[in-house]
């Protein structure tokens, strides 16, 4: 049997029709998408080729990669910088037009006033009635430049 490499070698080769087929032979339990386009076909085959050969991902980063897709689907706003950089417990306190206000980091939220926000964007927009981006309305800087 060929090793991985040129396993994956050979599918760069491959028509989308050939990829297909491939698809069904090293991923059977899943049904491939019609609409999905002849690159992210190989990416996907090489991907369960590389599972297969060395296993799959840890179960703490399946969890978090949950965690975040269905933070992604519940309200459009990922931002992994800012992930990693606040820890549960933190609370955030911003002065907006004269009053504080008090957020607290949550594991998987933010919990402002009672109610728990799923991105820190929302609590923005509940503080000041419009769309912001949470990160520069609590002045979070991820920028590099910043420290300049």
């Amino acid at each position: 049997m060929p090793n991985i490499a040129l396993k994956i070698k050979k599918l760069a080769k491959q028509s989308l029709v050939e990829l297909r087929q491939s698809w069904s032979t090293y991923c059977p339990q899943m049904l491939i998408p019609n609409l999905l386009g002849r690159d992210l076909v190989a990416h996907g085959i090489a991907w369960q080729l590389q599972v297969e050969q060395h296993g799959d991902l840890s179960p703490v980063a399946l969890r978090r990669i949950n965690r975040m897709a269905i933070k992604l689907a519940r309200s459009g706003d990922l931002d992994l910088k800012r992930e990693r950089k606040l820890k549960a417990g933190t609370m955030l306190i911003r002065v907006w037009h004269g009053k504080p206000y008090q957020v607290l980091v949550l594991r998987d939220g933010y919990l402002f006033e009672g109610h728990t926000y799923i991105a820190l964007s929302q609590v923005a927009a509940a503080i000041t009635g419009t769309k912001r981006a949470g990160a520069h309305f609590f002045k979070l800087s991820t920028k590099v430049d910043d420290a300049k």
